[in-house]
């Protein structure tokens, strides 16, 4: 399965590993087209269902149902990135085509990885 930077899919997490996203979710795809296609790798996002009334923590960004044709509305987990292998992927959903929420994503990417230019 072909997939491209800002692409929603399902992907199957397990196994995982203490507070690891397991399981087969939702993911967002944030990486370099050029380079993770030839390897077979691809960087993911994974996603969980948004519950009314829960917090979202600064390295959460809440896409709301329909966004890259999510069923529900759902939070992007930046502290949960990992790289895995493109075969892990099964579906796609759609792309986050909302540059508003890619930016936020991308802000809580950079403060998980500590990477403020300091």
């Amino acid at each position: 399965m072909s997939v491209r930077k800002w692409d929603v899919a399902w992907a199957l997490l397990d196994p995982a590993v203490g507070h690891e996203q397991a399981g087969r979710r939702p993911i967002l795809v944030f990486c370099n087209d050029v380079i993770a296609s030839p390897i077979g790798l691809v960087t993911v996002l994974p996603l969980t269902a948004w519950r009314k009334g829960r917090r979202v923590y600064p390295t959460e960004v809440l896409l709301p149902s329909g966004t890259g044709g999510l069923p529900a509305a759902s939070l992007v987990l930046a502290h949960q990135v990992r790289t895995i292998s493109a075969r892990r992927l099964s579906a796609a959903m759609g792309s986050l085509g909302d540059t508003t929420r890619r930016a936020q994503v991308a802000t809580a990417l950079r403060l998980w990885l500590d990477l403020g230019g300091d």
